[in-house]
């Protein structure tokens, strides 16, 4: 038997366009193409993360227009086994994408960040769940709280790690840590790290060493979703059970070597990667 998870945060739409390289200030740029297509950070991940055959749930927020109807489509029609969705109303979190030359994006939001609607209340969480919080906000203080007190295993982004917030893992990109240093205090904290680096690979903090993942060569054609990838993949593991050291690292890679090279904002399925 695995483990429950249930992430928490975003679910977006997205429109994308590439373009032959960023824009300049005052200047002109024609886009080569533009897709819309369903993304957020928390939604990409859930939904790669149940092709694995976790069970898992997702808690997040859409809208009531028609872009809601897409997204909340695409929900029903994945193979997440528990949904917590608040309708609001209005448009759902929508971002534009830019995407560069070398498969680089720059994320521009498109509406207010209604995150702050989201929470835990109503949700079963039992002993033993995994409860990730992809992106955190101030108010998520109290569902962390709370799914401490039902015995899960909790999950931050490493965006946390600056805030002097408790948990057992934090990942995340080493982009969104500055220059933090992982040392004793941080890990007294939050007993594991792991910190991706792009073509660098990633790192794991843990038990007193550190495991160096390195990256898996692809060709770079979308960066989007590649963290989502990699936090599924990593998930997954200590969902079915850690059967090696590092294991959960390499399965990340893997998975996010496979988003890179894919042109869509939720990680490809898991069975094309395994």
């Amino acid at each position: 038997m695995s483990a429950r998870v249930w992430i928490v945060g975003p679910i977006a739409w997205d429109t994308v366009l590439y373009l032959p390289h960023m824009p300049h200030v005052g200047k002109f740029v024609q886009g080569i193409r533009s897709i819309e297509r369903p993304g957020g950070t928390a939604a990409n991940a859930a939904i790669a993360l149940a092709t694995t055959g976790v069970e898992t749930g997702f808690v997040g927020y859409i809208g009531d227009d028609e872009m809601s109807k897409k997204l909340r489509a695409t929900l029903s029609e994945s193979e997440i086994t528990h949904l917590s969705i608040t309708t609001l109303d209005g448009p759902p979190s929508h971002v534009l994408i830019l995407i560069d030359e070398k498969g680089e994006r720059t994320i521009l939001g498109m509406t207010p960040d209604r995150l702050d609607q989201v929470n835990l209340q109503g949700v079963d969480l039992q002993s033993g769940d995994i409860v990730v919080f992809l992106l955190w906000r101030d108010h998520f203080a109290s569902d962390l709280a709370l799914a401490k007190s039902k015995g899960c295993i909790t999950v931050v982004g490493a965006e946390a790690l600056t805030l002097g917030i408790h948990a057992d893992i934090a990942i995340g990109s080493r982009s969104d840590t500055s220059t933090l240093e992982v040392n004793e205090n941080l890990l007294a904290r939050i007993p594991r790290i792991v910190l991706t680096d792009g073509a660098n690979g990633a790192d794991q903090y843990f038990n007193g060493s550190v495991i160096h993942q390195e990256s898996v060569a692809t060709s770079v054609i979308d960066t989007t979703g590649a963290g989502d990838a990699f936090l599924a993949g990593y998930i997954s593991v200590l969902a079915l059970g850690e059967k090696s050291e590092g294991e959960a690292l390499l399965v990340g890679s893997r998975w996010s070597g496979a988003a890179l090279a894919s042109e869509s904002s939720i990680p490809p399925h898991w069975s094309t990667v395994q």
